[in-house]
């Protein structure tokens, strides 16, 4: 039995009706890989089942601490049933990207039953109209609650399901082992909860010195000029209250493209390139719409400062950079960018990576779910100028060939979580020499996807057209033909 932390439980204080807290890694796939050329369901079920070892939050619940006094446990579920986790559902015709995103959308609307392990996984066939996608191919949607997963450790429970080569899945030799945790009696709970009680007085007096040691830090950076005061965040229609709805979107572009765009700012990185290309789309929207503000936008970015990945604790912080959307020329604002990151790693780090978490953990759950429900749903933290114009997440690279149940991966892309107030998500993935900026918004603040895609879109290409392409090869001349000799002519 293993107790939440702070952040994770803070995450579940934080689901509200609409707003479900569900990270959702998205693959395509295809079967003509496998052993035969197709995949059954009952192949699909038998990669879970043959991997469920691997990670224990695939077969844990939560069990609640009497009168939320404490964050939960996770503990085994006696009754676990791997078919209510992984579902079949197919696209009607003709199963295009319009309908896929639409059914992506409603499946990234729905909560979590909290009385089963914190996951859900859909199989999606029908997909016969994917432009750059093999036909016959199928999707599998993971939707798993953000208290289960965090950061890389995340990415480990979604890719330890695959396989480098594209075996076919067969039954493990080892039989399951059967679960005895049994759940502790209430007055153990509070007993447990009555100790943490008292390490969190303990902490928050440690807590209150390193903040002020931070603020310091800060303080005495931005007198001598090392750091910038932060801007404040403006608010845009992205930061309306968020509806129960989602729209779903992405841009695919090929990642020779991107290195071609990192040229124009020395020392930026695929994440400013994907930065600069959100801000011009972003830009180009709400100017579309005549509400382009003056001030630039602001995005945080989810950081895993590499500080409990071993025990697979979700740790992770936030960084805040700006957009620079009040920036027109796009190489202007490519390198605005960049110096913007680099100016937020270093306030970052000045300030402590591991703040949030550990303001999380000496918070009381009663507490947090008070302030969470009744300070953001009335709008006083939007009033502070804390709630971001967009999160953009990143994803590490997959560079080499990975198979689930033989069939190779072929799009891999994700749908990230909406904050009250904070109503679009943007989710940069990489596969093999591609590199994916997919969205997802609430339907009122974006209520056109593919509108917003095109805006994405005409970002990336106005920044590809500002670089020099490698010229190509000029074609060898063929060998002239040797001479006929006087003899031969004569011949």
């Amino acid at each position: 039995m293993q107790q939440l932390n702070g952040l994770e439980g803070l995450s579940l204080q934080a689901e509200m009706p609409g707003l479900p807290m569900t990270v959702s890694p998205i693959a395509i796939y295809d079967p003509s890989t496998a052993p035969g050329g197709q995949v059954r369901f009952k192949d699909i079920l038998q990669v879970f089942e043959n991997n469920l070892p691997k990670n224990s939050l695939f077969r844990r619940r939560l069990l609640k601490v009497p009168l939320n006094l404490d964050h939960p446990y996770w503990i085994e579920d006696q009754e676990f049933d791997i078919e209510y986790h992984v579902r079949h559902i197919a696209l009607p015709q003709p199963g295009d990207w319009r309908q896929l995103y639409i059914q992506l959308a409603r499946l990234k609307s729905r909560p979590l039953d909290r009385a089963r392990p914190l996951w859900e996984a859909y199989v999606i066939e029908g997909l016969n109209k994917l432009n750059g996608i093999p036909p016959g191919s199928f999707c599998i949607m993971l939707r798993i609650h953000q208290a289960a997963m965090g950061g890389l450790t995340g990415l480990d429970w979604f890719t330890a399901m695959h396989d480098l080569s594209p075996a076919k899945p067969v039954r493990s030799s080892r039989p399951p082992v059967p679960m005895k945790e049994a759940a502790p009696a209430s007055t153990e709970l509070l007993r447990r909860a009555a100790v943490n009680s008292l390490r969190r007085g303990v902490k928050s007096i440690k807590l209150i010195g390193d903040s002020l040691n931070s603020y310091q830090a800060v303080s005495s950076a931005q007198r001598k000029g090392f750091l910038q005061r932060q801007e404040e965040v403006v608010k845009t229609r992205f930061n309306r209250s968020v509806s129960p709805y989602r729209t779903v979107g992405k841009l695919r572009i090929p990642i020779a493209d991107v290195e071609l765009i990192r040229q124009l700012c020395p020392g930026a990185t695929i994440n400013d390139v994907a930065l600069a290309v959100i801000s011009g789309g972003m830009r180009r929207y709400l100017e579309a719409k005549d509400e382009l503000p003056a001030q630039a936008l602001i995005a945080n970015s989810p950081v895993n400062p590499g500080k409990g990945l071993s025990d697979g604790r979700n740790n992770l912080t936030e960084m805040s950079a700006s957009l620079c959307t009040d920036i027109k020329d796009p190489v202007s604002r490519l390198k605005a960018i960049h110096a913007s990151t680099t100016e937020a790693k270093i306030h970052m780090n000045a300030k402590g990576t591991n703040v949030s978490a550990d303001i999380a953990d000496i918070l009381p759950p009663l507490l947090t779910s008070f302030g969470l429900h009744n300070n953001i749903g009335s709008g006083l933290l939007s009033n502070m100028g804390q709630t971001p114009n967009t999160t953009v997440s990143n994803i590490p690279i997959i560079n080499k060939p990975i198979y689930f149940a033989g069939a190779k991966m072929v799009d891999l892309f994700g749908l990230g979580v909406l904050q009250q107030r904070m109503g679009l998500y943007h989710t940069v993935t990489g596969l093999y020499d591609m590199i994916t900026i997919t969205i997802n918004a609430c339907r009122t603040a974006v209520p056109d996807p593919a509108v917003y895609s095109k805006c994405l879109r005409d970002s990336f290409e106005e920044l590809l057209a500002q670089c020099e392409k490698p010229k190509a090869k000029a074609p060898r001349k063929k060998a002239s033909k040797i001479k006929k000799t006087a003899k031969a002519k004569a011949a």
